[in-house]
């Protein structure tokens, strides 16, 4: 996939990773910023993910432009930080994401 180039001047790029988010060509994939009260499942259960951020120590003023990744309508990964759990389907290809 190409790079995608953010407002603030960020790139995201992605590239095949066999422990990448899975994502169908047909999927619907989408970067948002934070609006508060997101959930991701991170091992094994439903979070919300301003706890989990707090846990990998992402100070406050970093995690409203954090860009968060989404496929078919489900937060799936918070680029550069985590990747949600998801099993994904056979038919699909496993990228890892990268903000540069």
């Amino acid at each position: 996939p190409e790079p995608l180039h953010l407002q603030d001047g960020r790139v995201i790029k992605a590239e095949l990773d066999k422990a990448g988010v899975s994502i169908s060509r047909s999927s619907d994939v989408a970067v948002r910023l934070r609006v508060g009260g997101e959930l991701i499942k991170h091992n094994g259960k439903s979070k919300k993910l301003k706890k989990l951020l707090q846990e990998f120590a992402i100070l406050p003023c970093e995690r409203d432009v954090l860009p968060l990744l989404y496929v078919d309508g489900k937060l799936q990964a918070v680029i550069g930080v985590l990747a949600a759990d998801y099993a994904g389907s056979e038919n699909c290809e496993r990228y890892k994401f990268t903000v540069c």
